[in-house]
């Protein structure tokens, strides 16, 4: 890829990311352009590797971090659980693990009809859907924590009330203009990688 469709590439992902934090950003000056490129390049590969670090779609990471932060859960709290989450999910789906009797207690179905591993999105609906099931707070926290170790407290006040209050909170991150399309975020990563590697060669030199 040239320069040129780099800095393209720059600007398409900065205009995408200047609505994250609620506002517009300005720049006034080329440095200043060429360093929130960077930023927004930055900010956007980082989505895409840590959506494909805990097991979910990229856009549903953004629309369940703005779920977290909804609910008052950290970002990186969010990140921990769902990404254990989704390796208990498999590990259950193997007959193993620590979540295994927690999820077929909850009537959790971990794999559709083809046999395939649902994805960690359908299944924290299916666990939020059980949550609303279970009146005692104690035996809802025992769950989580089978199911998202540590960080099951907090998940329990993001989906405790349900598959269609979730949906609905993403489905606002989505109004919001706050979550990057697929295709961008990984845009971005083509980018971020091509000039780290720019950056090297000059390095070198």
């Amino acid at each position: 890829m040239s320069l040129g469709g780099l800095t393209d590439k720059a600007r398409l992902v900065g205009a995408g990311l200047r609505t994250l934090g609620g506002a517009l950003i300005g720049v006034t000056s080329v440095a200043g352009l060429a360093g929130f490129a960077d930023r927004a390049i930055t900010a956007a590969d980082a989505i895409g590797k840590t959506a494909d670090m805990i097991g979910v779609g990229v856009e549903a990471l953004q629309e369940l971090r703005y779920a977290a932060q909804s609910a008052g859960i950290e970002q990186n709290t969010l990140d921990k659980a769902v990404q254990g989450f989704t390796r208990r999910a498999a590990e259950a789906a193997n007959g193993t693990g620590e979540a295994k009797d927690a999820l077929a207690h909850m009537g959790i179905q971990l794999r559709e009809q083809s046999g395939t591993l649902r994805s960690t999105e359908d299944l924290l609906g299916q666990v939020a859907d059980a949550f609303t099931r279970i009146e005692n707070p104690a035996e809802r926290a025992r769950l989580a924590y089978k199911l998202f170790d540590a960080e099951g407290v907090a998940m329990v006040g993001m989906l405790r009330d349900g598959r269609g209050a979730l949906d609905a909170v993403r489905e606002r991150a989505r109004d919001l203009g706050i979550v990057l399309d697929e295709q961008l975020v990984r845009g971005a990563e083509r980018a971020r990688n091509e000039l780290d590697t720019v950056s090297q060669a000059i390095t070198i030199r």
